[in-house]
């Protein structure tokens, strides 16, 4: 996707109280069919209106749970990686129910894989794609860029027009499910 911020994997949905229904949410899913104990992971999570008192803490209970299911189903556990983790969990809360997510992104799909550093404030690779299609801009066009910076509306627009991929020129998470 051209567009995406991330593409996340639904899991698990489901109504909660407290930490302990979130663990037990996370503990009856089979995560050793979605990677291998000998990958890292990361657990995020956001909330609108949660009613627990620490995001920290629920975030914890889902790690324990994924770690002890490992457990359980491979006799040892995966290690938490919070800077480049192989794998993000994604906990999503409501008032009411949290929902479960695995990312098949791994970076942002924003990072296209072509630029080395940015600079200050850089425009997103996909908010770029995103005002060449509002913008109604079609390749083979002429395309005036009234931005002055690293050239992302050009360097997004050539691409588009020469049929290269988005991300063709780097990795996702998802090349290291089991299942890929």
């Amino acid at each position: 996707s051209r567009f995406a911020s991330r593409i996340l994997v639904r899991l698990a949905v489901g109504a909660y109280q407290k930490e302990e229904d979130l663990y037990q949410m996370a503990r009856k899913i089979a995560w050793h069919q979605w990677f291998d104990v000998s990958q890292s992971f990361k657990v995020g999570t956001t909330a609108v209106k949660s009613p627990l008192r620490s995001l920290d803490f629920a975030t914890l209970r889902v790690k324990d749970a994924i770690c002890d299911r490992f457990r359980a189903d491979r006799g040892s556990r995966p290690n938490v990686n919070t800077e480049h983790p192989d794998q993000r969990i994604q906990l999503f809360l409501t008032e009411t129910s949290a929902t479960l997510y695995i990312d098949s992104s791994g970076d942002p799909l924003w990072q296209r894989g072509y630029r080395g550093a940015a600079g200050q404030a850089p425009l997103k690779e996909n908010l770029a794609a995103g005002l060449l299609r509002t913008a109604g801009w079609k390749p083979g066009t002429p395309l005036l860029d009234p931005m002055c910076g690293s050239g992302t509306l050009l360097v997004e627009a050539a691409q588009m027009l020469a049929g290269i991929p988005p991300g063709a020129q780097r990795n996702f998470a998802f090349e290291k499910f089991k299942s890929f």
